[in-house]
């Protein structure tokens, strides 16, 4: 994010700062990971093999949680969406104005 955390206020939870795709695909491979970083490997740069721990368990698992709710994102996509799996899978949809990446 260009800016410190505290800067957004409470909108922030709601995805308001502009983050690139690699942030957002790092932070995705996080609450994969159980809440251990690894950073993805990028074509033509060498593979990052550090890993740290970013996240509490308890907290991944709430997060992960809600995301995986096919209930509550019927709402945004329907229950015939591609998005509502049988399976776990946590995913969120896109937050841009108009939702024209849902």
């Amino acid at each position: 994010m260009p800016q410190p955390g505290g800067s957004y206020g409470s909108a922030l939870a709601l995805g308001s700062a502009d983050v690139t795709l690699l942030a957002l695909t790092n932070a995705q491979r996080t609450l994969a990971n159980g809440g251990l970083f690894t950073p993805a490997a990028l074509p033509g740069r060498p593979a990052q093999r550090s890993t740290l721990s970013q996240a509490a368990a308890a907290a991944v698992f709430l997060v992960t949680d809600i995301l995986a709710d096919n209930t509550a994102r019927a709402r945004v996509v329907g229950l015939n969406s591609l998005l509502a799996t049988r399976g776990f899978a946590a995913m969120k949809t896109g937050t841009s104005k108009n939702r024209r990446d849902n």
